[in-house]
Parts: structure tokens; sequence; C-alpha cells
């Protein structure tokens, strides 16, 4: 038991090292735009009540302008993460590094009840080895909150009884609903816990429950969503409907049937898992179905189908987001870690050391990758803009980079919204920041923006690597 601790904590410390690499710098990394950042950061400025709790772009036209695209819990909790340790990027990485350790924590938890500490220490280590654990689970969006959510809720229902223990019972309800308000990738967890409860002959009413509570918490937020929009939101709101929640989702059936989907899908593996997992995991899964009269592969089937149900999500629900961003599979981690751990183990010991090293080598590259790029041009830009603004400036820019963060300003992305033609005759915003291979964003060619800016008023201040246009006074 006491091997067992130390190991944990090991492997718990290493993982932090990994997470809280570089920790000091700057947004100048793949995704680290500070657009989360920017609605959590108006709950500082405006207060959580008066916008409704809910995330808000800017203030453009007096009134809230809702992004309610995503669930709205994470980025409450990094206000509040804000509020405590400062506005800071230090601040907002520790927000989500403390979701990653503690989706550790519980990974650890759930694969020792089902299995074995020794499986479940393997499962953590291979998890923090793995590319999308290290990188993606420190940057600021909303899948390390969503995995800790679904292995809370995982926990908390493998731990309640089948009797009369209401608090148990309670808690587990509670982190099912926590985890629809926290994002889309949780949608298909009840699923998967009905799944595991039916393939254990218990606790399906309890799984049937969540199924339920899932569903009011879900209509619920839907019904607030469609309040927000229709009676608080300012013109700027971006709010699909209801349709958008009930209809397929846009271009599914032409992913599915298409291969440079798969291609790209593999690509994403590959990257974010290394080439080994994948035949690791696949081995795992093939493993336990071969030798499925054995107790072993019984007793480690449900909670295989539970972490591959709950990991993809968003892979049925929204394959386009697994499409265009590596996050798409972040919750696949569980699965990927448990199933190829579950095949190291049946290796001799020195086997399962040359094992990890296989996958180690390419992690160490994608360390590399990841961390040895720094732009600094998008920070150099929201600085400037910063320095030569006055109180009250607002900005146009496009997201994917931390201009708008770094300027400090209120801020509008070309995208999602009207055509930035628009926007820039309707609100004349005092700065307008964009790049020449960003056209596509603007809804509007190249040379028409331009020649928009210029009949406006605006001049250019700057075009080293932004094209920077201030408001004439």
């Amino acid at each position: 038991m006491k091997y067992h601790r130390a190991a944990l904590t090991g492997i718990l410390l290493a993982a932090l090292f990994l997470l809280a690499y570089q920790i000091h710098l700057p947004y100048l990394k793949t995704l680290e735009h500070g657009t989360l950042e920017l609605r959590a950061r108006n709950f500082l400025q405006e207060g959580f009540s008066p916008l409704r709790f809910l995330p808000v772009r800017n203030l453009y036209g007096g009134k809230p302008n809702f992004y309610l695209n995503h669930p709205p819990l994470f980025i409450n909790f990094l206000a509040l993460f804000l509020t405590t340790l400062g506005d800071s990027e230090v601040s907002a990485r520790i927000s989500v590094i403390l979701f990653s350790l503690g989706s550790l924590w519980l990974l650890y938890l759930v694969v020792a009840r089902e299995t074995s500490r020794k499986l479940a220490l393997w499962t953590v280590l291979i998890a923090t080895i793995l590319p999308i654990f290290f990188y993606y689970g420190r940057i600021v969006n909303y899948e390390p909150s969503t995995l800790f959510f679904s292995l809370l809720a995982t926990w908390l229902f493998l731990r309640t009884p089948p009797g009369s223990n209401r608090y148990l019972r309670a808690a587990f309800l509670g982190a099912v609903v926590l985890g629809i308000l926290s994002g889309w990738a949780f949608y298909s967890t009840p699923a998967a816990l009905l799944i595991y409860a039916l393939l254990r002959r218990r606790k399906v009413l309890l799984a049937l429950g969540a199924v339920a509570a899932a569903a009011a918490a879900f209509l619920l937020m839907l019904w607030y969503y469609s309040l927000a929009a229709d009676k608080w939101g300012g013109p700027l709101t971006v709010f699909g409907g209801t349709g958008q929640f009930f209809s397929l989702a846009p271009g599914r059936t032409i992913l599915w049937t298409t291969r440079p989907f798969y291609g790209v899908l593999w690509r994403r593996v590959v990257r974010c898992f290394t080439l080994p997992l994948p035949f690791l995991a696949g081995g795992g899964l093939a493993l336990t179905l071969i030798t499925l009269r054995r107790a072993e592969s019984r007793k480690i089937l449900p909670p295989a189908l539970l972490f591959l149900v709950s990991g993809s999500g968003l892979l049925i629900v929204a394959p386009k987001d697994v499409l265009h961003h590596d996050w798409g599979l972040f919750m696949l981690i569980p699965a990927g870690a448990f199933l190829s751990a579950r095949l190291i183990l049946r290796f001799k010991p020195l086997i399962r050391a040359a094992v990890i090293i296989l996958l180690a080598v390419p992690a160490a590259s994608r360390f590399r990758e990841f961390h040895g790029h720094l732009d600094y041009s998008s920070y150099r830009a929201g600085k400037m803009i910063r320095t030569e603004s006055r109180p009250g400036d607002t900005l146009l820019t496009s997201r994917g980079q931390p201009v708008a963060y770094y300027s400090g300003l209120s801020s509008q992305f070309f995208w999602p919204g009207p055509p930035a033609t628009r926007i820039i005759r309707q609100f004349q915003p005092d700065w307008v920041v964009f790049r020449e291979d960003q056209e596509i964003y603007l809804q509007t060619g190249f040379e028409t923006f331009s020649d928009c800016l210029k009949e406006e008023g605006y001049r250019l201040v700057d075009q080293e690597n932004y094209r920077i246009w201030k408001k004439a006074d």
C-alpha cells in the first residue's frame, strides 16, 4: 500500500512538472489565445450577477453580448480563480492544471476500484506521458474541467451503494449536472454509465437517474440561454437557437463517409497520443474481448467500455471539432491509457520498460515541439495597443491569437458574428487588428475591408506582423 501511494505521488509530481513547464511565460504557444480569459475578465469588471453568470464577449451596443455556443460553468470557475489569484496567465493556467491533476487522481481511484492498484498506477503513468495530456491539460480550454467532472461522476457512481445513501446519490447527480454545464464532451458520460450498469447488472436505476438529471440540466440551460439571448443579450450575442442542439451537427454525415476525415483523425491520434499507443490500446481491447471467458477480462470490459463511450462524445456528436482541433480527443485519455496498460501488464518487466521508452521518446519530441516555438508577435501587438489606447477604447480582431488579451480592451472577434464591414460601420471600434492570412474571418474580401476602414476614417499604424488600424481622433 505504501509503495502504491509513493508511486502515485511520484507520478502526480511528474505530471505537475510537465503541466507547469514555463508556466510563467506569456501566451506565446499553440492555442494560447486568451479568449476564455477575456470572458472571465468581464465577470471581474462587471460582476457575476449583472452578467447573469453567462459568458460575455463584450458590451458593444450597451448590453452584454453573450457567447452561448458552450456551457457556462468553466468560465465562472475561471473567473473565480482570477479573482482569487489575480488576473494573470499563471492564474489561468493553474485553474486548468488543477483540473488535470484532479483527473489523474480520479482516474487512479476509478481503475483501482474496478480492477487493481497495479493497473491503476500504470494507467495513470501512461496518461501522464501522453502529449495530449501534458500540453492540452495546461491550455485554458473547456476539456480539462469536462474530463474532471466526467471522472468525478464516474467515481461517485461507483462509490454510491445500491441502498439508500442519499448523500452520495445527491453528490453523484450533482456531479452529472456540473458536467452537463461544463462542456459538450461530457454528454456521452451518462450514457456510458448506463451501459456500464447494464453490463454489471446493478445500479441501473441510478444510471437512469443520471440520464434524466442530464436531460433536465440541458433543457434548463437551453431555456436560460434562449431567455438570455432574447431578453438580455446585445446585438452581437452568439446563440444558434434551439435548432443547433436538436439538429444533427453540420456536416457530420459528410465527415463520417469521407476518407479524408479518417486521415485527419489518424494524424491527430498519432500527434496527440504518439504512434505506439493506438496499437497498444487496440491490443488491450482485443485481448479483453478474446479472453472474455476469464474472470479478469469480464471484470475489465465494463470500465473499458465506460471510458470508450465517455471519451467518444465529440466524435459522435460533433466530429468537425475533432477534424479541426487536437483537443477534440482529450476525453479519450482514460480509454487509451487504461487499455494500453491492460496489454503492457501482460508483458515481462523488461519488455514493459521498453514499451514505456517507446512511448516516452515520441512524447519527448512532442514536448519540444509544443514548447520550442515562441511567437511574440501577438504579445507585442497587444502590448502596443494597450500602451497607445485610452480608457474606454474598443478592439475588433480575430480570435486564435492573444492580441485582444494583452490589449486589455473590450474586444469583438470577426467570427462568429456579422461581416467585419458591418461591425465597423455600426460600432466604430477604436482599434482593428488582423493579418492578411485571416481573410476568411472577415467574411469579405481583404481589399474591400481595407477600403471600408479608410472610408470610416481609420489609419494604418503598424503592419510588421499584423495590420493595426486606429480610428482617427
